[in-house]
């Protein structure tokens, strides 16, 4: 059977949903809008979609989203509520894209940038439950190497190394990425929360 839009009555919001054959799938993507908060972006923008299995499933309203140029801001967001944070578009490549030598002259106060992802990183800790993740886009070649690396540079010097797991995942490895127009897919470095050693 193929995937067709449907009505679902049953839903608050009584919003039109793209469903799969599956009806547990279409399930899956519903209860995952309120674990979800979309960062650098809101709902005055272009609108979003879960992709999963070639199907765009359109997010929905119990999504959250922090971006101060449509006044959403964090303290919407209730701690330890979420699983994921996803960066859209954050301004904050550049951090990731560093040379490691002038990096560690330098230090991290003279590179610009820097501090809108730490800003990200502080609060994506307060909103996630641990074990939850920050997800940002990597670059689609093999400079995604130095951005892991670089990522785990920031966290060494910032003394979050305790506080934060960062890897390299791929988002054919996800559940399911995120449609904005033009697919945010390819590498992604993947900050896990997890709980301070004792």
């Amino acid at each position: 059977m193929s995937p067709k839009w449907v009505e679902d009555n049953e839903l608050t919001d009584k919003r039109i949903r793209y469903s799969c054959s599956d009806s547990s799938s279409f399930i899956y993507h519903y209860t995952m809008d309120y674990k979800i908060v979309f960062v650098c972006h809101c709902e005055k923008h272009k609108p979003l979609y879960y992709v999963k299995n070639k199907v765009k499933i359109p997010v929905g309203k119990e999504v959250q989203y922090v971006d101060p140029k449509c006044n959403a801001t964090w303290d919407a967001i209730k701690p330890r509520s979420k699983d994921i944070v996803f960066a859209i578009h954050c301004p904050v490549y550049s951090c990731f894209r560093l040379d490691y030598k002038e990096f560690h002259e330098k230090g991290y106060n003279n590179y610009w940038n820097c501090d809108i992802f730490l800003d990200i990183l502080a609060h994506s800790r307060r909103a996630l439950k641990t074990g939850g993740s920050l997800f940002i886009n990597a670059s689609s070649d093999e400079d995604c190497k130095k951005d892991l690396n670089n990522a785990q540079i920031i966290l060494y010097f910032m003394k979050l190394e305790d506080k934060w797991k960062v890897t390299l995942t791929h988002s054919s490895d996800m559940p399911f990425y995120i449609n904005i127009g033009n697919h945010l897919k390819g590498n992604i470095l993947q900050f896990t929360k997890i709980t301070k050693h004792k």
